[in-house]
This record gives structure tokens, sequence and C-alpha cells, in this order.
């Protein structure tokens, strides 16, 4: 039988998360210590227990948590939020086979089994058409500024939503026009903290 055990680490601003913090490194860098040290007195917490910690999930964007895995001598995995294409550039990166920033010569990208990506390719408005033909689903996106695709929307350069300033009223404000109990949040790679309030 498989245990699974969620728990929290602190980054180091446990009443107010980031709006404690001031600015993003300050933030990372607090995460990274606090997180690090919070981690290592999980994973000491049930080492001596019936079920100890054999294997840390931690977010990709969180990297340190390998380190500490390693000082535990046990195993750790990152899990991607991203799309397969974007693990396989950053592989290509990675691994030297891919330099950064790309050139303009580098158009079109050409990475082994992708497709060559360009700007004008990496428009999926054919395939959320077909997939809304056979899912009943409302598909998002794109999640990018126009300014950075076509941009038809003149200086459309922000996203409307940030991790650092959650949009708190404005999501309360739509809550409380939806019936009781009929919206799930699902989050994939959050810095966010609820309360079950």
């Amino acid at each position: 039988m498989l245990t699974l055990r969620c728990n929290p680490i602190s980054d180091g601003f446990d009443e107010g998360g980031f709006s404690q913090a001031g600015n993003v490194d300050f933030y990372l860098k607090s995460f990274r210590d606090h997180g690090s040290r919070t981690l290592a007195e999980l994973i000491q917490k049930f080492s001596n227990s019936a079920t100890p910690v054999n294997c840390v999930v931690y977010d990709s964007f969180l990297p340190w948590a390998l380190d500490v895995a390693k000082e535990h001598g046990i195993y750790g995995d990152a899990f991607f939020t991203n799309s397969a294409t974007v693990c396989s550039i950053f592989a290509h990166i990675h691994h030297g086979l891919l330099t950064l920033p790309l050139t303009p010569e580098m158009t079109p990208l050409l990475l082994p089994g992708l497709p060559p990506l360009t700007s004008q390719t990496c428009q999926f408005s054919e395939e959320a058409r077909g997939v809304s033909e056979i899912w009943p689903a409302k598909l998002i996106g794109p999640m990018v500024p126009s300014a950075y695709l076509d941009e038809r929307i003149k200086g459309d350069r922000g996203y409307g939503s940030s991790l650092w300033k959650p949009l708190s009223e404005e999501c309360i404000e739509w809550l409380e026009k939806k019936p009781s109990n009929s919206v799930v949040y699902v989050s994939f790679g959050s810095m966010v903290s609820l309360s079950e309030e």
C-alpha cells in the first residue's frame, strides 16, 4: 500500500506570504533558506516512523528541494506542470543543445520530435476548435499578452494577474455570484495558500 503525505513547509513568511517580503529576490531567497530547513525537519520528523519519507515530489520551480532530498539519502522527483514541448525545450537547454537567447537566424526552432516552432505556427486555434467539438470544455488562452504574440491588442503587456499580487477582491466578487459548492479550484504549481474560508 502506498502512503502519500502532503505537509506544508515554510517560506519564511507564514503570516502573509509574498506580500510580507516586499520583492521577488528577497522572497525567493527566504523560501530557499526556510524551505530547505523546514523540509529537512519534516523528513527528519518522519525518519523513525513506520513510514519514513523515501521520496520528495517537488515543483520544478523549487529545485533546491532535490538538494535536501539528496542530503537525506532519499529520492527526489521534479513535478513539471509545463507542456511536453516546454519540457523538451528545457531539456535541450539543460544539455547544452540549445542556447539562449534565440536569434532571428535560429527560427524556425528545430528540435527532434517537435514540429518546426515559429511564433506563427504556435497558434493552437485549430486544435482548440477540434477539442471543443469532442469535449464540452472551455479552453483558456492564450495565456500570454497580445504584445508578445500578434499585437492585436495595442499596449497589452500585462498578464492581468500575478503570483505576487492576488486579485482577491475580484475573485471574491466573482465567487459570491456563483451557487454554493459549484466552483472547484485546481492549482498546477501555485505559490498561493488558501485558508478553509
